[in-house]
C-alpha cells in the first residue's frame, strides 16, 4: 500500500453539492474500508474544499446549497476531526456553514464581514465530533494521549481553549 502523503486535499466541487450526493467522500474515508492502519495514518492530514464557488458573491459558509451539504454529510460521516488537518481554516469554514444560529453582515463596499453566532452551538457540535473522532482514533490504536493532545489543538483552533469543554 502506498505511504499516505504529508497532506491530502480532497476536493469538492459545486457540482457534487448541487446534486446533493455524498457516495465519493463517504466510500473514499470509510473507516471500514480503509483499515486500521490507514484511518490511523490519515488522521490530521485531509484538507476538504469546496471549488467552483470563486464568483459566488456569498462567502462558502452561508451559501445555502453548501450548508445543506455538509450537514448531510457530516450528519452520515461524523469524523471531520479525525481526518481533518487543523493546518487550513477549512474546519472553521465547516462548523460555520453548520450553525442555526448563523448571521453576517457586511457593510457596502468593505471586503470583511461580521460572523455571529451562538458559541454554545459551536460548542455542542465540537463535543459530539470529537467523541467521534476520538473513539475512532482509539479504536485504531491511537494513545490516549495522542488523542487528548488533538483534542487540545481543536479547542485551540475554535479559540476555546481555556476549559470549555
Amino acid at each position: 500500500m502506498n505511504p499516505v502523503p504529508d497532506i491530502i486535499v480532497y476536493q469538492i466541487s459545486r457540482e457534487t453539492v448541487r446534486s446533493g450526493k455524498h457516495d465519493h467522500v463517504l466510500t473514499t474515508f470509510d473507516p471500514a474500508k480503509l483499515g486500521s492502519g490507514r484511518i490511523g495514518e490519515m488522521r490530521d492530514r485531509v484538507v476538504f474544499f469546496f471549488s467552483g464557488y470563486d464568483s459566488h458573491p456569498d462567502e462558502i459558509y452561508a451559501i445555502p446549497e453548501v450548508r445543506k451539504w455538509i450537514r448531510d454529510w457530516l450528519h452520515q460521516w461524523p469524523y471531520l476531526l479525525h481526518f481533518a488537518s487543523l493546518q487550513s481554516d477549512i474546519l472553521k469554514v465547516i462548523y460555520l456553514a453548520r450553525l442555526d444560529s448563523l448571521s453576517m453582515s457586511r457593510r457596502s463596499g468593505a471586503s470583511l464581514c461580521e460572523v455571529r453566532f451562538n458559541p454554545i452551538e459551536l460548542v455542542r457540535l465540537l463535543m459530539a465530533d470529537l467523541r467521534s473522532a476520538e473513539l475512532l482514533a482509539l479504536t485504531v490504536g491511537v494513545s490516549p494521549v495522542d488523542v487528548a493532545h488533538r483534542r487540545d489543538e481543536v479547542i485551540e483552533l475554535f479559540g476555546l481553549d481555556g476549559g470549555v469543554l
